[in-house]
């Protein structure tokens, strides 16, 4: 239609300029002028319905585009649900798949039979105690004392410790027999003082397997 306006005011100038100003007159340049006017009219009319078409497929082809990568998503996740971390599941031996567990939580029979359980081995520890032992209680420059573990039970570890950190003491000894049997602990004095203390003695005991 705008090619054609060029056209048409062509047309109404000609009819003027055949016809001559007294025979127009007015009347034909008011028709002149609602020609051009139509003319705008209905380029502006057929351009406002191309901009609504073109907003109309602009929205439906995102629409369809939504729906379709939705469509997308859903198809995906179906996928994978019977996937675990991407490693898919298979009824029968498969590599690089993961063989669910039947209804008892057994392997099922075609990948071969199953063993029976073996034998439940002794327990490493048991019984745990602690056994303490304490020196007599005097002014006696060095004090000495041991604790044994029952019997039936062997040594894990021990320790010691003086009744008093005023004075001027010192653990000599802390330390287990040969036979991990016995903690012995010693202490003394550093230097001469009248007061009474005594020295004590911790075993960790319990019974040992093997």
């Amino acid at each position: 239609m705008k090619s054609r306006l060029p056209l048409l005011i062509s047309i109404a100038a000609l009819v003027v300029a055949a016809l001559g100003p007294g025979v127009v007159g007015s009347a034909a340049r008011d028709a002149a002028a609602g020609i051009v006017k139509r003319a705008q009219f209905a380029y502006r009319a057929r351009y406002a319905r191309f901009s609504r078409d073109a907003v109309h497929a602009t929205r439906a082809d995102r629409s369809g585009f939504a729906k379709r990568a939705g469509k997308a998503d859903v198809a995906a996740a179906a996928a994978n649900a019977g996937a675990v971390n991407g490693i898919e599941a298979s009824r029968t031996p498969t590599p690089n798949k993961l063989l669910p567990l039947d209804a008892k939580g057994k392997l099922p029979s075609s990948i071969g039979a199953v063993g029976p359980t073996g034998p439940q081995g002794p327990p490493g520890v048991s019984g745990l105690a602690l056994v303490t032992a304490e020196s007599s209680s005097n002014s006696n420059t060095v004090k000495s004392q041991s604790v044994s573990c029952p019997s039936g039970k062997r040594l894990l570890g021990g320790g010691a410790s003086v009744s008093t950190t005023t004075n001027p003491l010192a653990i000599t000894r802390s330390s287990p027999s040969g036979d991990l049997k016995t903690w012995t602990a010693e202490a003394q004095e550093t230097a001469a003082f009248a007061g009474s203390w005594r020295v004590s003695v911790y075993a960790i005991c319990a019974t040992v397997s093997g």
